[in-house]
């Protein structure tokens, strides 16, 4: 192993690219729907090519790239496109623990979230429905390592 195998720098580019591909995935995957959303499952499926295992244990592998994808808008001022991830059932609504963990994760990022938790993350999606992809892609393409 080189110096370069443990060059920091190379390290932080590769967590921004994995960033940009999920940033792109949700926003992609959300518009293939009616409803502009998508779900846990319709990311494993995406990621893996096979439906999501029974239980909730899969979540705990994907929860690292959401964490990664929250940091990232966060960091470049964008919607929080997590909000675009909604529970297989309604489709529409976030589950209680997803609002909590959007309105704990905005406080902690000095991200303005008014009075109400769910309309926070209503905002969110909506913001999120509406960004264009060429933001997405100049948003990211500012970031220099």
């Amino acid at each position: 192993m080189s110096a370069y195998d443990h060059n920091p720098f190379k390290a932080a580019q590769s967590e921004w690219q994995a960033a940009y591909g999920i940033a792109r995935t949700v926003l992609t995957l959300a518009r293939e729907n009616e409803d502009g959303r998508l779900t846990y499952s319709d990311l494993w499926q995406f990621y893996r090519g096979e439906p999501a295992p029974q239980g909730q244990w899969w979540l705990r592998v994907l929860s690292p790239h959401l964490n990664q994808l929250a940091h990232a808008c966060a960091a470049l001022k964008l919607p929080y496109l997590n909000a675009l991830i909604v529970r297989k059932g309604s489709r529409r609504d976030h589950s209680l623990a997803a609002i909590k963990n959007m309105w704990e994760f905005a406080q902690a990022n000095n991200i303005a979230v008014g009075n109400d938790p769910r309309v926070f993350a209503q905002e969110q999606a909506e913001k999120s429905a509406a960004l264009a992809l060429r933001e997405l892609d100049e948003a990211f393409g500012q970031i220099t390592i």
